[in-house]
């Protein structure tokens, strides 16, 4: 499905809660050949009601993207190694949470396959995600895989969601963005991510 069939759908079948708009936020890159890894959002929808040219208005400020920043400075990166792009590109007339139910279906039905796509079109599958909301690990994950709620889990036992565990078939990481999956105090946890990716 193309982007603008998707979009289409959302006119059509999910008017309710889709927020029409010019122009969806464009990922976030600076040279697509230094990427080294994928920072996906959920979707751009924010209170303040904000439209952003690009994924979490990176290219003006960083107030949206500050937990996102200070985590990937504990794993040596910065905004220059990564490409942000949004599971759902699409607003919502709500933010995530509180569309728990149609995002999710939204996600697997329509954005999942052409993020795959976008995804796997750019890049090698070494390079890695990092997911920053449970919410995503949720849709990602093949239902087996999905350890529920316990977002500590992959923290503590310094784990992530394998290829053949989810839907785009790449090594994801969850990279929370809520101060309490801080990486600062999960040194373990971000000796590992990082040593990861020194390896690509």
């Amino acid at each position: 499905m193309s982007k603008e069939e998707i979009i289409e759908t959302l006119k059509t079948e999910y008017k309710d809660i889709y927020l029409p708009t010019k122009e969806l936020p464009k990922p976030y890159y600076e040279k697509i050949q230094e990427v080294k890894v994928i920072v996906l959002g959920c979707d751009p929808s924010n209170k303040e009601g904000k439209l952003f040219n690009t994924v979490f208005g990176l290219d003006e400020s960083l107030k949206y993207f500050e937990s996102v920043n200070k985590n990937l400075g504990e794993i040596k990166l910065c905004k220059s190694d990564i490409y942000a792009q949004n599971l759902c590109q699409n607003y919502f007339k709500k933010e995530t949470y509180e569309n728990k139910k149609y995002w999710l279906e939204i996600a697997n039905r329509l954005w999942i396959p052409y993020l795959k796509d976008e995804l796997d079109a750019l890049f090698s599958r070494d390079i890695p995600v990092l997911a920053t909301s449970e919410i995503i690990l949720r849709s990602l994950c093949y239902p087996e895989y999905y350890v529920g709620n316990d977002n500590e889990y992959y923290y503590k036992n310094v784990k992530y969601i394998k290829e053949h565990e989810n839907k785009l078939g790449r090594r994801i990481f969850p990279f929370f963005r809520h101060y309490k999956y801080s990486l600062k105090n999960w040194r373990e946890y971000a000796d590992f991510i990082k040593s990861v990716i020194q390896l690509l």
